[in-house]
């Protein structure tokens, strides 16, 4: 049966567009558009006009995909997460897009976004002990977990994400801020040599370590990305402005404007947990949403 999901971020707006039997996803389309929902948002405390406009176009375009391919917009599973969590006119802008298009988004919370990642990235990896980190826009979650049977032992959604901590660069405060956050959570139960890392900046980064022109998701997935080679990379690019990223790096489109950011929170976490390497997963929420109950 043909299944779509829409995860709606703080940076970016992603479709998945999947065969789904028995559980499990048997072949899949993935869309993205960095629509940038969390713009200013910790400082206005709401969507930024711009940034609505962008995400309502995404959202057109992904219902005409969705209908072109048999699904209808009330069979599509939408979740949305920090951002929308945080926006006082989130309930609004809403509303008005299930007027205009049908969908009905779910607002999910930071424990709910953890258990649908890790339901995610659990589809093809069967690991009995498994530490995930997701840094998305305006949050970064950290999550502990187990298979057989599937367990989410510890889980916390942390308030630093890479529209956020480029925010803090531009004003010269991201290290204080980043290491104020992380110091006030307990994170040694998350601990480990090795975790698995999701969503666009690890992906991002791993296109770029493996010198790859643009991103190839059976390139990206499952591979890795050691605290060396991250910590050497973030050092180039927080000394890099954005339009030489760009150019470096086109693939990157608008996150250009935030990967350095993204990098700096994954090398900050690396150094807290002792991390000598990530394992790159291209799965995550919207897989999870789509196999799981939202």
């Amino acid at each position: 049966m043909k299944k779509a999901s829409i995860d709606i971020g703080s940076n970016t707006t992603l479709l998945l567009i999947a065969e789904v039997q028995y559980g499990s996803i048997i072949s899949e389309e993935n869309f993205h558009r960095v629509t940038q929902l969390g713009r200013s948002l910790q400082k206005t405390g709401v969507f930024h006009l711009e940034s609505m406009d962008l995400t309502h176009k995404a959202l057109q375009e992904y219902c005409e995909l969705c209908r072109l391919r048999g699904i209808d917009a009330k069979d599509i599973t939408v979740t949305a997460t920090e951002a929308s969590r945080l926006a006082k006119n989130a309930k609004e802008f809403f509303e008005k897009i299930h007027k205009d298009l049908d969908l009905n988004i779910q607002i999910i919370s930071g424990e709910q976004e953890a258990i649908y990642t890790a339901i995610g990235v659990c589809i093809d990896w069967h690991l009995h002990d498994f530490v995930i980190m997701d840094i998305g826009g305006a949050s970064t979650e950290l999550i502990l977990g187990s298979t057989g049977p599937f367990k989410i032992e510890h889980s916390i959604s942390m308030p630093i994400g890479a529209v956020k901590v480029k925010e803090w660069m531009d004003e010269g405060i991201h290290e204080v801020e980043v290491e104020k956050i992380l110091s006030s959570y307990d994170l040694n139960p998350y601990k480990s040599d090795s975790i698995i890392a999701v969503a666009g900046t690890m992906t991002s980064l791993s296109t770029i370590v493996q010198n790859l022109e643009d991103y190839d998701e059976i390139k990206v997935h499952n591979s890795l990305l050691t605290a060396q080679t991250l910590q050497k990379l973030t050092e180039k690019l927080m000394y890099s402005h954005s339009d030489k990223i760009l150019a470096e790096y086109p693939f990157l489109g608008k996150r250009s404007l935030t990967i350095a950011a993204g990098s700096f929170i994954a090398n900050s976490i690396a150094k807290k947990l002792d991390i000598e390497k990530y394992i790159i997963s291209t799965r995550g929420l919207r897989h999870g949403s789509l196999l799981g109950k939202v």
